[in-house]
């Protein structure tokens, strides 16, 4: 598999607003994982940042915009993104103070870890913890934006058949 696919595509027009969706999606992933390339990231690591993300939104991001930014411009950027159903960012930047180099993971490794932090939101019943840019999000607010970014990077993986 390509996973390190140069070429530039526009993006697959997808829209995933649930966990729901995204796990129906990465369903389909997985059944055609032979028949398709990724631009940028392999894989294994576009999923593990997915996942990370999870996490933080749990146990906190490592390094927050300024309080400011997370009050006023951060808000603004999320309905944008709510509202249009989807959001666009730099794909291959990692989230503010994570490693650079996550864990080596299988394409199973890291489908499963995915799956398992959807599972570990889904039963969360503490506190969420402020979002690095968009400021406090509430919990349906938070699962919107984890599956727009996951549409968002999953969008530029292209089927080659």
């Amino acid at each position: 598999m390509g996973d390190l696919h140069h070429r530039h595509h526009a993006p697959r027009p997808l829209r995933l607003r649930s966990f729901a969706e995204v796990l129906r999606e990465l369903e389909h992933l997985d059944a055609a994982r032979d028949a398709f390339v990724t631009p940028g990231w392999a894989v294994p690591h576009t999923l593990d940042h997915c996942a990370r993300s999870i996490t933080h939104s749990l146990h906190g991001f490592p390094v927050l915009k300024p309080a400011a930014f997370r009050a006023t411009v951060g808000p603004v950027i999320f309905r944008v993104f709510d509202a249009m159903g989807r959001m666009r960012h730099d794909l291959l930047q990692e989230i503010p103070g994570d490693s650079a180099s996550p864990p080596a993971r299988t394409w199973e490794e890291a489908l499963t870890l995915v799956r398992e932090r959807i599972h570990a939101f889904d039963r969360w019943t503490g506190p969420l913890q402020p979002h690095f840019a968009y400021g406090r999000l509430s919990k349906a607010q938070y699962e919107r934006a984890h599956s727009m970014h996951v549409a968002n990077h999953l969008a530029m993986w292209h089927y080659t058949v």
